[in-house]
């Protein structure tokens, strides 16, 4: 093989497009695949940062879940609590409520008691004296009876 014009021309091309790329362009494409390669590290580091940050931020809301869960196991306690108190307040009240209910009503069934027999005292009397006005009665017509027969026949 022959080393001509043409080869040498290309070598030469070559060369030259070997030394303007590595003075112009080669350095232009390190230095974007330099930036590229930070800007993805600092991509990096902050993803990293996210997620323990994140995970952080999950332990504080998880700590602050557990602490609204006890605040309100708390409050149902103190809710159950509270219902049983006013319950018994509740039956206590409905307890003496009923005492008074009762004793009015064994007081009015007294006095109505008291009336009923006093009334029957009433209506008794009445009676007995009814009966006895009716036996002197009875009694006096035969006495009568019995003197004007004795007048009479003189018996």
């Amino acid at each position: 093989m022959k080393i001509n014009a043409t080869i040498l021309g290309q070598t030469i091309s070559f060369f030259l497009f070997v030394f303007f790329c590595a003075k112009y362009i080669w350095p232009n494409i390190i230095r974007s695949i330099k930036i590229r390669q930070e800007e993805i590290d600092k991509s990096f580091k902050l993803a990293k940062n996210i997620k323990i940050r994140s995970l952080e931020i999950e332990k504080i809301a998880q700590n602050k879940i557990n602490m609204a869960n006890k605040k309100a196991i708390k409050i149902l306690e103190n809710a159950q609590s509270d219902r049983i108190l006013i319950l018994e307040a509740a039956i206590l009240n409905a307890e003496q409520k009923r005492k008074v209910i009762v004793a009015e009503g064994i007081k009015k069934l007294n006095l109505k008691k008291n009336k009923i027999l006093t009334d029957l005292q009433k209506e008794t009397s009445n009676l007995s004296i009814f009966i006895a006005k009716k036996i002197l009665k009875e009694y006096v017509k035969k006495n009568n009876v019995n003197k004007i027969f004795e007048k009479k026949f003189k018996i």
